[in-house]
C-alpha cells in the first residue's frame, strides 16, 4: 500500500474514534507496518475492527494481523474455486459405486468377525 491509501485508512479511523488524531509520524508508522499489504484487505480489516464496537482505535499491528487473517480466508475460498470437478463417465461412476459397495461389505464382514 502507498501512503495515500494509508492516509485514507487513518481518516476512516479518525472518523470512527473521536479522540484519534494522526500526524506525519502516525502515517509513517502505519505505512512501515502495512506497506506490503493489499489495500482491499486492509480496508476490510479496518472496517471489521470498527464494526466490532471496540472502544479504542487499533494499533497498526492489530490491523496487520487482521489483514493476514483476511488474506488467509480469501485464499482458502479461492483455492476451492480453482479445483475443477473431474468429468466421470456413467460407466466409471458405476465402477466406482461397485467398488464402494464392495469395500462397505468387506468392512462390515471384518467388523462381524471381530464380534
Amino acid at each position: 500500500m502507498n501512503k495515500e491509501q494509508i492516509a485514507k485508512l487513518l481518516l476512516i479511523l479518525s472518523g470512527a474514534f473521536q479522540n484519534y488524531q494522526t500526524n506525519e509520524t502516525t502515517l509513517e508508522t502505519w505505512h512501515m507496518t502495512l506497506k506490503d499489504c493489499n489495500y482491499e484487505h486492509a480496508s476490510k480489516a479496518v472496517f471489521d475492527y470498527i464494526r466490532e464496537g471496540n472502544a479504542f482505535a487499533p494499533q497498526p499491528g492489530q490491523i496487520y494481523q487482521r489483514v493476514i487473517n483476511v488474506w488467509k480466508s480469501e485464499r482458502r475460498k479461492n483455492s476451492f474455486k480453482e479445483l475443477p470437478m473431474p468429468e466421470i463417465s456413467p460407466e466409471e461412476k458405476a465402477r466406482n459405486l461397485e467398488k464402494l459397495r464392495q469395500l462397505s461389505e468387506d468392512i462390515a464382514a471384518k467388523k462381524a468377525m471381530r464380534q
